[in-house]
């Protein structure tokens, strides 16, 4: 999701998808239900919009051919039960970043784009449009100079690029030729129209970078830019009152009902409030933006904490209960963090003099080959080796702290003294191979599990002297080749006698390694759990089952027990009892547990972290064979990202047989897939499910951690006709009118849909009459920030995309409007 807006009186909420065949989703607030599914644009969702009236929802996009589209739907049966018809599908020359309803006229939508700002008309079943004179704007000489020279040369067609739309906002004024349009530009400009006349009256430099957002309320407008800045300004823009700087481009801002509150997403992931009349700025969230790449569960129960890192170069350190981020540790500009590990005792213990101390270390595998251990508690440093020549793709800990392991993507083992340091003792060069790079340490803390040479094997050392043991676990063949198949992850089960192996065959399968006297071959194999490779496998302490993580964006609970004997057909191997849960964006790159066994953190391509609470009862209830749902979603969802509820496309996207175009028929409230009350969607489970395996646990109501501020009834109801008028003057030659005959392409039906997570609630920071850039704390690296996102799944999304942060932007939208 990365469109969101809601009806004027905060009863109607819409929500439209990025990518190929977007749909665009209504939900009754109230009810926290979906209510209509629409659909008609092949891809370039670009603008929501919602009526006054809140019967009609526009959309922009384009079509197959890749011609700018506006679709019109009314959607007031949709609100009582019904469906949403299209009312039309228009199609147009003229370019469309933003579509919004005419607050002034009934009927009337205007649109912006590259050097085109339109008014249209609503007639007869279709669009008739007007082009705003812009004379001979040329806005490349107001731009800034940095602006102008970025990359190539930009022509003044294309910085006429007109980029978002507001409406003055004040009562009194009657006449349609004294009422205001403001347009955002690519420039940093704002450009003031006529409404009545179509015409270009005056131009505001306000910015120098491109301007994302524009927000006119009664007495004051509020800028989003690509420089950092969020500003508010009166509605002359003569200067502005009071500005925001943040640490990237702030993509979307919203203004609250009342009109004392701003909220601004920024392309990194956080989302914040401005309170206008105190000038206090207070962080509600931020996130990864980046695909996670490892997540790791404090050992110490009592501290409920767990720990994540990213594409984008951070650790970050989250409250479970929560869903806070407590600390973010950055390392170096256009690193990557690849692995994250917390050291098992809970003690620093560098066993250097005056640095032996109470504290949690976190170790911390960076691209380029280089690892860092940080001391949580006070955000420093502990030490920092670059002992491989590839990324650190692993990083282990002996259980009782002694030792740490870390693993190297040109496939070499380094063995460092943690007690001494952190000092490197062993290197050893094992030849791993370079795209599956893994490494595993038992439980008792003897054995250390890695890939074999070939990559069809896993080979396990002794912890202390890195002598190999044999045999090597060797997982089933190919059953379409008769070939090796080559494994992907292993973890080892809790007693640390049998490792778990998942391979590109689709299987999964036990191994024992108690002792060096055995052949190597699996004990047991399922089968058929995922579609297609496995990338992440983790087992509950308690052993009963694993969790499982493929590429198809699915996250599977199977029991080991469940498993059938190496020598069984293949058709008995593939009968494994499991539960699947479509969640995840992406692949599914990494599981953990905590050490409790009561949750279960999934991380993946995405950039959001999913916390799953654990159900050993249902756990176990699968292994015998009963179906109890295994997994819950441990925190509310919010608006864009999808907890463990997927709603199958087709249940909710089809055309409708009383909608012209091929309109979608709608998802009923309360059916599975409900965005607003997430459940964890089953499949291939047995019988009828009853107990999840994931729970879902309620929203704090507060979040625990404080944080300073870091700066100081219409036209389209149910019975509603569109009657014929005779054509105007004012519509001109240029009016456009195209039917709605064209044929809607299927959207896919297997496609999940994006996550949807709310926004957390944290207490305000300091009110401080100034609004000012925070300072970093001398001697501390590391960032301290508040929250977590999507937390509520926990969704840390938060995505770095070309069109900003657009799943901060519906948060943005959500957390101004309640």
């Amino acid at each position: 999701v990365h469109l969101s807006c809601f009806s004027r009186d905060g009863r109607v909420l819409v929500t439209g998808q990025r990518g190929r065949h977007p749909l665009v989703k209504v939900w009754d607030v109230e009810s926290n239900a979906q209510v209509a599914t629409l659909y008609a644009h092949a891809s370039g969702l670009k603008s929501l919009d919602v009526s006054p009236c809140g019967r009609a929802v526009v959309a922009a996009g384009t079509d197959t051919s890749g011609r700018q589209m506006i679709a019109v739907w009314d959607i007031g049966r949709a609100m009582r039960g019904g469906f949403a018809p299209m009312t039309l599908r228009h199609r147009t020359d003229y370019h469309v970043n933003c579509v919004k309803f005419s607050p002034f006229e009934e009927d009337h939508v205007v649109t912006c784009g590259k050097n085109s700002i339109r008014t249209y008309r609503l007639r007869k079943g279709q669009l008739r449009g007007c082009s705003v004179d812009l004379g001979d704007l040329k806005l490349s000489k107001l731009a800034p100079k940095g602006l102008t020279q970025k990359g190539r040369k930009r022509d003044d067609f294309e910085l006429n690029d007109f980029t978002s739309l507001a409406f003055e906002i004040g009562y009194g004024v009657a006449d349609l030729d004294q009422k205001k349009v403001f347009c955002a530009t690519v420039t940093g400009a704002v450009v003031q129209v006529n409404y009545g006349k179509r015409q270009l009256e005056r131009v505001f430099q306000l910015h120098d970078d491109k301007i994302n957002d524009l927000r006119v309320c009664e007495g004051f407008a509020v800028t989003a830019s690509d420089d950092g800045f969020l500003r508010v300004w009166p509605v002359d823009f003569s200067d502005f009152f009071l500005e925001a700087e943040h640490e990237s481009a702030v993509t979307s801002c919203s203004v609250s009902a009342d009109g004392l509150q701003v909220a601004a997403a920024t392309r990194t992931g956080s989302l914040g409030v401005l309170d206008i009349p105190s000038h206090a700025y207070r962080t509600l969230l931020r996130s990864h933006a980046g695909a996670v790449t490892g997540v790791a569960f404090d050992p110490d129960p009592e501290r409920d904490e767990m720990a994540t890192c990213s594409e984008d170069g951070t650790a970050r350190v989250w409250d479970c209960a929560t869903g806070e981020q407590l600390y973010e540790f950055a390392g170096d500009a256009g690193e990557v963090a690849c692995a994250v590990a917390y050291r098992p005792d809970g003690n620093v213990g560098l066993g250097l003099p005056g640095k032996n101390k109470a504290g949690r270390a976190l170790a911390v595998g960076f691209g380029g080959g280089v690892s860092r251990v940080y001391d949580v508690a006070t955000t420093t440093t502990l030490a920092e080796h670059r002992q491989h020549k590839g990324d650190v793709v692993s990083v282990q800990f002996t259980p009782d702290g002694s030792r740490m392991i870390t693993a190297g993507a040109e496939g070499n083992l380094c063995v460092y003294d943690a007690k001494n340091g952190y000092l490197p003792v062993k290197y050893l060069a094992t030849a791993l191979p370079t795209d599956r790079v893994r490494a595993a340490i038992s439980p008792d803390g003897k054995l250390l599990a890695t890939i074999g040479p070939n990559g069809e094997t896993v080979l396990t050392f002794d912890v202390e002297t890195l002598k190999l043991r044999s045999p090597a676990l060797v997982p089933p063949r190919l059953l379409r080749t008769g070939g090796r198949s080559k494994v992907l992850a292993f973890a080892f089960t809790p007693d640390g006698k049998s490792i778990v192996v998942a391979n590109d065959d689709d299987a999964v399968s036990t191994h024992s390694c108690a002792d060096d006297r055995g052949d190597g071959a699996p004990r047991r194999v399922g089968r058929g759990l995922v579609t297609g490779p496995l990338d992440a496998v983790a087992v509950d302490p308690t052993g009963v089952f694993a969790v499982l993580g493929g590429r198809d964006k699915s996250l599977v609970a199977a029991p080991l027990s469940g498993f059938a004997e190496a020598f069984a057909p293949a058709d008995r191997q593939a009968k494994v009892p499991s539960q699947a849960y479509g969640a995840h964006w992406g692949a599914v790159r990494g599981v953990a547990f905590d050490s409790l066994g009561a949750r279960c953190a999934s991380v993946g391509d995405g950039d959001a972290v999913y916390v799953w609470s654990v159900d050993a009862r249902a756990g176990k209830a699968l292994a015998a064979s009963k179906a109890r749902d295994l997994l819950g979603v441990s925190f509310d969802i919010r608006p864009g990202a999808d907890g463990g509820a997927v709603e199958d496309a087709g249940d909710s996207a089809g055309d409708s047989a009383d909608s012209p175009g091929g309109v979608d028929g709608d998802a009923e409230p309360g059916e599975p897939g409900d965005a607003f009350e997430p459940k964890p969607k089953l499949a291939a489970t047995p019988g009828t499910p009853e107990r999840g395996i994931l729970k879902k646990h309620p929203t704090p109501a507060k979040s625990a951690l404080k944080t300073d501020g870091k700066y100081g009834g219409g036209k389209y109801g149910e019975d509603a006709k569109y009657v014929e008028e005779p054509a105007e003057a004012d519509d001109e030659a240029d009016a456009e009118a195209e039917g709605v005959d064209a044929e809607v392409p299927e959207p896919p039906v297997d496609r999940p849909d994006p996550p949807v997570e709310p926004g957390v609630d944290v207490d305000p920071g300091h009110t401080s009459g100034k609004v000012t850039r925070a300072k970093r704390p001398p001697g501390k690296k590391p960032v301290l920030h508040p929250s977590i996102r999507p937390a509520r799944v926990i969704g840390l999304s938060t995505g770095a995309a070309a069109a900003g942060n657009e799943s901060t932007e519906s948060a943005a939208a959500v957390a101004a409007a309640t």
